[in-house]
């Protein structure tokens, strides 16, 4: 097979079917086969289209943003190599895998120490409490102390990583002891302010009387390690707590398509509910961040995440959040966020936002009677009319093709049943189906003499054509038995094909 034969075979695959994963995999492959500076400009287009496509449908794939931006360096384009991890940063800001390739990458740009800082404090706040955040603080100590030694920065920075709970904590403890064991004159106050010295560690009396040079450093020492062991002691039980959590973790990253098994899903409801009940703001948005990733083709998390926000009166956060999970939710996951939305805004009596939602949710899902029911609460308070509004009714009842989402409609509104206009159209295009005719019965039980209810039954009875006929018998054996007499119960009995 020719490459251009290859080419066509894997492109038509993927036109063929574009919703499957590994057939966009195999053009992914292809395009990107024997690429160097030297190939062609028809070449690298193609490598870059297919890239771009890809990315396109499947957003939250980190390592194809990541081998795109390192082919791109491999081709010598730094500018579009950092745009692409800047886009991809842009759409997974939480990426813990993207920001460490990306921040490997940073120092080979020869940028100047005060930009990289700035990227490192915006890691921080991305991916800083990520429970496998260990090589992130190590680049960034490694960073600074590269630039500037072993400053007060550095140690403010260890110092603060020693508290965080994170896999590898002890790396950092051992460092941070070390750097204790090494403390002098020359350097004590890198690590310990003077304030500190006299105030915490009370190592003299004012700070008009201290001298490093009269400071008894084996007793500073043993002060510091005594703070930092109780630290560790604490680091240790919070680190712990969360790995009850994450060793219930089986797969970090997203693969579309591949269904989840209960269990792991249910790990990370359970540790994102510890969280919520136990971290910080910044803690918890991390890791809802951290859990979409793997989980976003699943309603429940984005769900979680949008509560967080409304339980913290930030309602437009959570509108975010949902609106964000219809890039990625399919079909009935999709219509359960759609009802989320639309409480949402009901509850701000944005009644005209509320049906927009709606129209288009059913844009897709047509027959979602959820959405439907939904649909007629928020026409009533659109609609101030009671003959508009029920003209409204009567034709979204009626115009259903599914005759059972139909069904479905008439039997949760028994307020509008008595409606003769619904029911004249109705009794056309539900002429043959029993459950509708059951419907009937049952509102007749309650408005009407038996005689009446009778009467309509008997005409049921005698409809050749009926649909359901055995829902129409469990009905008479619950409902009429009890009104008539034995010969015409029989009469019904052979009617309807009942022994």
């Amino acid at each position: 097979m020719t490459l251009d034969e290859e080419w066509c075979e894997v492109s038509l695959s993927v036109a063929n079917d574009p919703d499957n994963f590994a057939s966009w995999e195999k053009l992914i492959e292809y395009s990107c086969k024997g690429l160097n500076k030297a190939s062609s400009r028809d070449k690298i287009e193609t490598f870059r289209t297919s890239y771009e496509q890809f990315l396109k449908k499947w957003s939250f794939c980190e390592r194809y943003w990541i081998n795109y931006a390192q082919l791109e360096w491999q081709l010598g384009n730094t500018d579009r190599c950092l745009l692409i991890y800047r886009r991809s940063l842009s759409l997974i800001p939480h990426s813990n895998l993207i920001w460490i390739s990306y921040l490997k990458l940073l120092p080979l740009c020869e940028l100047e120490y005060q930009n990289l800082l700035a990227v490192y404090r915006e890691a921080e706040l991305r991916i800083g409490l990520h429970y496998h955040s260990y090589e992130f603080w190590r680049l960034y100590l490694e960073l600074e102390e590269n630039h500037r030694g072993k400053s007060i920065y550095w140690f403010n920075l260890l110092k603060k990583i020693v508290e965080i709970p994170i896999y590898n904590y002890s790396y950092f403890f051992q460092l941070l002891f070390d750097e204790i064991e090494n403390l002098n004159q020359d350097n004590i106050l890198l690590m310990v302010t003077r304030d500190d010295l006299v105030k915490k560690l009370k190592l003299q009396h004012s700070l008009e009387e201290l001298d490093l040079k009269r400071i008894n450093y084996r007793d500073l020492k043993s002060k510091l390690k005594k703070i930092y062991t109780d630290a560790y002691i604490t680091t240790q039980f919070k680190s712990f707590e969360l790995y009850e959590y994450e060793k219930g973790v089986k797969l970090e990253f997203y693969s579309p398509q591949m269904a989840k098994s209960y269990q792991e899903l249910d790990n990370w409801s359970r540790y994102l509910q510890f969280i919520v009940i136990n971290g910080d703001d910044l803690q918890i948005r991390q890791l809802f961040h951290r859990a979409l990733v793997p989980l976003c083709e699943y309603p429940d998390i984005w769900l979680q995440f949008a509560q967080y926000y409304i339980s913290s009166q930030k309602i437009q956060d959570a509108k975010h959040v949902l609106y964000k999970s219809l890039l990625h939710l399919r079909g009935s996951n999709k219509s359960v966020v759609q009802l989320k939305l639309v409480k949402l805004e009901l509850s701000h009596r944005n009644y005209l936002k509320a049906r927009d939602i709606l129209l288009y949710a059913l844009g897709e899902s047509p027959n979602n009677v959820e959405l439907l029911l939904q649909l007629i609460h928020v026409e009533k308070y659109i609609t101030t009319d009671p003959q508009q509004f029920n003209e409204f009714l009567v034709q979204l009842v009626t115009t259903q093709n599914d005759t059972d989402v139909a069904l479905e409609l008439f039997k949760q509104l028994p307020h509008q049943r008595t409606d003769a206009q619904l029911r004249a159209q109705l009794s056309t295009t539900l002429h043959d189906d029993a459950r509708y005719w059951i419907l009937t019965l049952d509102d007749m039980l309650i408005t009407h003499d038996v005689s009446s209810v009778l009467e309509l039954y008997n005409e049921c009875v005698s409809n050749n054509s009926l649909h359901h006929r055995d829902k129409l018998v469990q009905w008479h054996a619950q409902h009429l038995t009890r009104f008539v007499p034995s010969d015409y119960r029989a009469d019904c009995a052979l009617a309807l094909g009942i022994n």
